[in-house]
C-alpha cells in the first residue's frame, strides 16, 4: 500500500473515530459547559458573562474572567451559523484535529529528511496519540 494514500486513511479513520466518539459521548464537562454558557450568553447580547441570581430573585451577569474568551467566540460564531451549540463544538474539534494532523505532518516531513523511513511509523502513532488529546 502506498504510504500517502495509507497516510489519507488514518487521517480520515481518526476524523471519523472522533465523530463517533464525540456523538457517543459529548465532552460536557463542567469547564466546557461553562464555556458553552458564555458564548450563549455572547449570543444573547450579555458578553462573556454567566447568569446569576441574587437574594432578591434578581437576574444579572457577571463577566467571567477565568479563561480567555476565544473558545466561547468561536463557539458563538459558529453556533450563530449551525443554530447548535454541540454540532459548534464538534466542529470546533474536528478542525483542530485536521490542524494537529496538519501540524504533525509538516513535523513528519522535517523529520523524514533528517532520519530515515522510520520517522513515517512515529508520525502515524503521534497522529494516533493526537487524537486522544482532544478529548479533554
Amino acid at each position: 500500500m502506498n504510504k500517502k494514500i495509507f497516510l489519507i486513511f488514518i487521517v480520515i479513520l481518526s476524523v471519523f473515530v472522533r465523530v463517533l466518539y464525540y456523538y457517543a459521548q459529548p465532552d460536557l464537562s463542567t469547564d466546557h459547559l461553562s464555556q458553552m454558557a458564555m458564548a450563549q450568553n455572547f449570543l444573547d447580547g450579555n458578553g462573556f458573562s454567566f447568569k446569576y441570581i441574587d437574594v432578591h430573585s434578581l437576574i444579572f451577569f457577571r463577566t467571567h474572567i477565568q479563561w480567555p474568551p476565544l473558545y466561547p467566540l468561536l463557539l458563538s460564531v459558529i453556533s450563530f451559523i449551525t443554530a447548535n451549540m454541540l454540532i459548534a463544538s464538534l466542529i470546533i474539534q474536528i478542525a483542530v484535529l485536521l490542524s494537529l494532523i496538519i501540524i504533525w505532518k509538516k513535523i513528519f516531513n522535517l523529520f523524514n529528511k533528517l532520519v530515515s523511513e522510520e520517522a513515517y511509523f512515529y508520525f502515524i502513532s503521534l497522529v494516533i496519540i493526537s487524537t486522544s488529546v482532544l478529548n479533554n
